[in-house]
């Protein structure tokens, strides 16, 4: 009976032991249950953020997309602007140089290299570094004015080998008007510097024989007369001329060659000057003439028509027989 009771003890204690466990184990259940939703409900907020991230993400790439679509398109227009200046440059067919403040070398057109030995690779060097064929030892001290004072300079300037350059330096002015570097051109005026130079020289041989001719004229022991071959007016006469018929130079300046009494035998009308006129050469020998003082002389008279600065001039000489 004892026996009995023991055992029946005992069964209750373990039973109880076994119900308070699993009550504990109820209880942790719960709490993890709990700590699960907890932890779900986490896990779903972070899903939403991460669909909201995802979202955004889309809508950034698609922003980037579009971006890099109008920078691509701005890059397409900055190299074809950049090709058409360097074409429309190169067209002009003036060497261009540019520089930057430290006067670096920032690009130049394809003429340059005829004048300066540059290469792309040049690209970011001083410019004095640079070999050129210009006879311009003052380049960079005129750049650098230039850049002191912003006023252009333009100056005329040989090569060693012979070719001639207008040298023009001017400020590189931004869009906002800021300086930032110099341009310089070079414009080849060899042809019109060549062609300077033989007019100089033919002004100077003009000069010259201008003054053998003057001296001739004014010399000369025949008497010149010049007339305008169109109007017959009397435009010079030479001192030996004066001398022979006793007039002053004024009494025949601007005068018809017709109007004066002397020549009457000579060319008495408008109708005799044309023949004289027409016939560019004309020869009287014995020609009687009138001095200022009533004395008769017999002279020998030659016209000859020529051009001189594309007008027609006649001279006529007159030559009396002590200058034959």
């Amino acid at each position: 009976m004892e026996k009995a009771q023991l055992s029946g003890l005992h069964f209750r204690t373990d039973l109880q032991s076994t119900r308070e466990e699993m009550q504990t184990s109820q209880e942790e259940l719960k709490s993890t249950n709990e700590e699960l939703q907890s932890t779900n409900e986490e896990l779903q907020s972070t899903n939403e953020e991460l669909t909201t991230s995802k979202e955004e993400m889309q809508s950034l790439n698609e922003e980037l997309q579009t971006v890099n679509i109008e920078l691509q398109s701005k890059v397409s227009d900055f190299l074809q602007a950049n090709d058409d200046m360097k074409n429309l440059l190169n067209s002009t067919e003036i060497a261009t140089l540019f520089l930057d403040r430290d006067l670096h070398i920032r690009r130049f057109t394809d003429q340059t290299i005829n004048i300066i030995k540059l290469r792309q690779t040049d690209i970011g060097r001083p410019f004095t570094d640079l070999v050129t064929n210009l006879q311009y030892p003052d380049m960079e001290s005129d750049a650098r004015k230039v850049l002191r004072t912003l006023s252009s300079l333009e100056t005329s300037i040989t090569t060693n080998d012979g070719r001639w350059f207008t040298v023009r330096i001017l400020p590189y002015r931004t869009m906002d008007d800021r300086i930032d570097g110099l341009v310089i051109t070079f414009s080849d005026i060899s042809s019109a510097k060549t062609l300077e130079i033989e007019v100089k020289k033919t002004n100077e041989a003009l000069a010259i024989s201008e003054a053998r001719y003057r001296g001739l004229f004014e010399s000369s022991k025949d008497g010149i007369l010049m007339l305008d071959a169109e109007t017959g007016k009397i435009t010079n006469v030479n001192p030996y001329l004066e001398e022979i018929l006793g007039y002053s130079k004024e009494q025949f300046i601007e005068k018809a060659i017709w109007e004066i009494g002397f020549f009457k035998d000579i060319v008495a009308n408008k109708d005799k000057f044309l023949e004289l006129q027409q016939k560019e050469y004309v020869r009287y020998e014995n020609l009687p003439l009138e001095t200022a003082d009533g004395k008769k002389i017999n002279v020998e008279f030659i016209s000859n028509v020529y051009v001189v600065s594309d007008v027609k001039v006649i001279q006529c000489q007159i030559r009396t027989k002590e200058s034959l």
